[in-house]
């Protein structure tokens, strides 16, 4: 196999349908849906570039790039308050 010092072993959890929300995404362990990265292979036609991908999380929507956060006013008879919500930027 010929591993050295360089080389480099990299993990990923590839999921059928979801990603789980923001809490369960690991700053070490890649979570993405498996058609997502077979999309990103073939379009990359390459395993270190895709994983470089991975890496740097650039599956995953990036505020002011992809979405924006709005301010969302309620009011519930006399009873107001803000909450948010996101915005895709088209």
């Amino acid at each position: 196999m010929k591993i050295d010092v360089d080389y480099e072993f990299v993990c990923a959890v590839g999921s059928r349908n979801w990603i789980g929300n923001f809490y369960v995404q690991s700053e070490f362990i890649p979570i993405i849906k498996i058609k997502h990265f077979v999309e990103e292979l073939k379009e990359r036609q390459s395993l270190e570039s895709t994983v470089r991908w991975l890496q740097n999380r650039d599956y995953l929507p990036k505020e002011s790039v992809d979405y924006e956060i709005v301010d969302v006013p309620l009011k519930f008879g006399e009873w107001r308050s803000n909450w948010y919500g996101i915005r895709p930027i088209v």
